[in-house]
């Protein structure tokens, strides 16, 4: 009588499949895309019970900056001051050429923050229209302003706050 045949379990060959991992890892981290995020500091409007934030005693104004395909449209609005006081800030800048004028939008924030230094706020209504890069280059305008004091330059802050905003028609 023949003895019965006892098979022994075959190793599984994995050379073949460590070497497509080998290959593969590097051709995939090569291969990567990798995005570099960049963050802008805004606010989204909110609901108030009506008071300031502002400090005591200093008059704010907040600057409301409308982006239309024309230019900029710069008006002010505040609680404690009257229509006829905010008007004389009220201003249109227009377009040069294809690109918006944020020089002369710089100089009439400036002129605002100098008179009211407490201001810290500006809403952006953007139109429609108007491209995400012309949003960023507005707000860049807004940031900051150059000092120059006993012949050193400094940065101050114009209006750190921005709020991004549109009209609800």
């Amino acid at each position: 009588m023949a003895r019965p045949r006892t098979s022994e379990p075959e190793d599984l060959n994995l050379i073949p499949l460590m070497n497509l991992f080998v290959t593969m890892i590097p051709l995939l981290l090569m291969s990567a895309a990798f995005y570099h995020i960049g963050m802008i500091s805004t606010s989204v409007p909110t609901q108030s019970d009506g008071e300031s934030d502002a400090p005591a005693g200093k008059t704010s104004v907040s600057v409301n900056v409308k982006i239309t395909p024309k230019g900029y449209n710069l008006t002010t609005s505040s609680a404690t001051l009257s229509d006829a006081e905010l008007k004389s800030f009220d201003a249109f800048i227009p377009k040069k050429g294809k690109k918006y004028d944020t020089k002369s939008l710089s100089a009439a924030l400036e002129r605002i923050k100098r008179k009211y230094e407490a201001s810290d706020t500006m809403m952006v209504i953007p139109d429609k229209s108007v491209a995400y890069a012309d949003m960023v280059v507005t707000m860049d305008a807004a940031r900051n302003m150059v000092l120059q004091q006993g012949g050193q330059t400094r940065k101050v802050a114009l209006f750190p706050v921005v709020v991004i905003t549109t009209i609800v028609q």
